[in-house]
């Protein structure tokens, strides 16, 4: 899932380009998934320009892996996403 993706790999502060790396996105793909989560207060962009997980991207994080029941490594090692391994 790219939205579990984004919210783990910015666990800590991180420049937009090692997200697009870590979760292997488009420039597009990146900005269209970052507007959302700044618009739903899961991640805000500090005055350097780099992406931090908001509490509530952390609680909406959580919920996304404790509720799933079949999950695997996904392309950003160390993060999980759906057995199938197809993006949300």
């Amino acid at each position: 899932m790219i939205v579990a993706d984004i919210l783990q790999i910015a666990t800590e502060p991180v420049k937009s380009t090692y997200v697009q790396n870590m979760a292997n996105l488009s420039h597009e793909q990146l900005l269209a998934y970052t507007r959302m989560l700044q618009q739903r207060g899961s991640i805000e962009v500090q005055k350097d320009k780099t992406g931090l997980v908001t509490e509530r991207g952390k609680e909406y994080s959580f919920g996304l892996f404790s509720s799933s029941e079949n999950t695997r490594p996904c392309r950003a090692a160390g993060f999980f996403s759906k057995k199938d391994g197809r993006a949300a």
